[in-house]
């Protein structure tokens, strides 16, 4: 189980802040050393949205589903990311692109035939509820790592979002900005009690705290009901 914090930065600050986690915390190997890696992730909700709703409900219990890749598209991973009151859980499984691009179709009968457990219980949930591809994220991340509470600290820019699922291993897919005042995100992720040097070495106290998900955060670009408000 791990524990999440998610801070707002408007863009004078992550200049400040990328200085400052260069010089404290070590890159993390898989990206390059400057501008990180790309992520992409098609998530999927039920035909009531009951992911984004159990969200702005603050449920306490609740689960995330989604495609992910990193780059290179010949990695794709299916993940539930579960939230349990204050701690979350990621449970991961690789899955081929064949495979991923049926589920986006909406089919998920490859699940059944993975030895994984969790897989097999997404297969019934899914089918229950109906659930299909709801919107593409995409963001570009720089994380550093450090042992010490297996502590994780991702900075994520230029969010930006699709409607359109089928075409999730795109290279040239078109996607809209979610913000347009130049706000980024800041995640920090650790096993047990964030350590008080850490929060007064990036200056936490003076960040924006963050309460919504990207998930949500790109659902909103796009009215699910005609009263919505953009």
């Amino acid at each position: 189980m791990r524990r999440e914090l998610k801070y707002f930065l408007d863009r004078p600050r992550v200049a400040t802040m990328l200085s400052r986690l260069r010089h404290l915390l070590p890159s993390d190997a898989h990206g390059h050393p400057v501008t990180g890696y790309r992520v992409r992730s098609a998530y999927f909700d039920s035909i009531f949205d009951t992911c984004l709703e159990e969200k702005l409900g603050g449920k306490q219990r609740r689960n995330k589903y989604r495609l992910r890749f990193y780059d290179d598209t010949r990695l794709v991973r299916f993940e539930v990311k579960q939230k349990r009151g204050g701690v979350n859980r990621k449970l991961s499984a690789k899955v081929s692109m064949e495979h991923a691009t049926a589920m986006l179709q909406g089919n998920f009968e490859c699940l059944l035939d993975r030895p994984e457990p969790f897989l097999q219980r997404t297969y019934a949930h899914f089918m229950r509820g109906v659930y299909r591809p709801k919107v593409i994220v995409e963001y570009q991340r720089q994380a550093f790592l450090h042992p010490a509470g297996n502590l994780r600290v991702t900075l994520d820019t230029g969010l930006r979002a699709s409607f359109d699922a089928d075409r999730f291993f795109e290279p040239n897919l078109l996607l809209a900005p979610v913000f347009m005042a130049g706000r980024e995100i800041l995640e920090i992720k650790f096993n047990q009690a964030l350590p008080v040097v850490t929060r007064a070495m990036l200056q936490l106290d003076a960040c924006e705290h963050l309460a919504i998900s990207k998930y949500t955060l790109c659902r909103r670009l796009k009215k699910a009901r005609p009263w919505e408000d953009n």
